[in-house]
Order: structure tokens, then sequence, then C-alpha cells
């Protein structure tokens, strides 16, 4: 990219004059946060490795994979111990664990027992082309108020038969 930076001191880092306003901000903010800053130099308050911090910028921010692994590449100008995937850095299994329900693809991520919830089943047909439908499970906590969560996931051509099943699992 055509933005650069320079080490100025350990904890600060001068943004050249070729980048833009917008992204000069969002990158000393994201650099400051991510050196444990209190976006003043020279008062550093440890709050994690520059890994966990980016990381926790990612998920509480709701950031795309994509999103992610643009801001990783450009970080890593400056933080070289940060990794090259947003796979990585927000630890995404390579594997998951599917059971099969009448002959078709299921994940369960889980819930806890005995949480005040509402649950919420539709299915919707993946691709045009296809009917490959995806069913996901979807939860939101009550009490305590959360956002949605994905409780589990049913792909298939049809939709499951025996809803006892789908559910049980």
């Amino acid at each position: 990219m055509g933005d650069s930076l320079t080490e100025a001191k350990s904890t600060d880092y001068v943004l050249q004059p070729s980048t833009s306003t917008i992204t000069q901000a969002v990158m000393t903010r994201t650099i400051s946060m991510a050196l444990d800053t209190d976006d003043v130099v020279g008062t550093n308050k440890k709050k994690g490795t520059p890994a966990e911090v980016v990381r926790a910028i990612a998920v509480e921010a709701r950031l795309s994979s994509k999103a992610v692994g643009i801001r990783l590449s450009d970080l890593r100008e400056v933080l070289r111990q940060l990794p090259l995937d947003a796979r990585t850095l927000l630890g995404t299994p390579r594997e998951c664990a599917c059971t099969f329900i009448e002959g078709e693809e299921y994940v369960h991520f889980g819930l806890t027992e005995c949480i005040n919830h509402t649950l919420h089943i539709d299915g919707s047909t993946l691709f045009n082309s296809s009917r490959l439908q995806l069913w996901p499970i979807l939860g939101r906590l009550i009490s305590p108020s959360t956002p949605v969560l994905v409780v589990g996931l049913f792909c298939g051509l049809p939709k499951p038969v025996n809803v006892t099943e789908y559910l049980d699992t």
C-alpha cells in the first residue's frame, strides 16, 4: 500500500504525508491501542499482547475476516509479531465436529442448560442454482441480554424432517 510508517521512538510512530487523514486517524488509534498506550505517548498501560488487543478490537467492532486481514497487513508493517492471517489472529478452527442427521450435515455449537433464552429456526436456500438449504438455530439470552448467537446449523437438500432429532443433537 502507499501508506508508510516510520519509527520515531519505541512507542511512537509517525505516519508519512502520503497517508490520508482518515487512514492516519485509524492507524494511529489502532497502533496506539495495539501498543497498549492510553493515547498519550509515555503512559503505557499493559492490557495484553498486541495480538490480543487487535483481536479484541476486531471482535468488538464486528469486523469481517476480510477487513481484519486488510488491517493486519497494514499493522504488520509496524508490529511484526502480529499474524499474517485473520484466521490465526481470531483462532478460527480449521475443522468442525459435524454429525449426520437423516444423511445431512449438522453442527451443534452448544447452549448451557437452564438459561432463559429465545430460539429462532428458519431455513434459507444457499444458492439459486441449488436446492441446498441452510437451517440455523439462532438464540438470544434474555437475562442477561445478549446479541443473537448461532446455536447450531443444519445443511441439506431437504429441510429437517424429524424436529426432535434436529433439536436434541
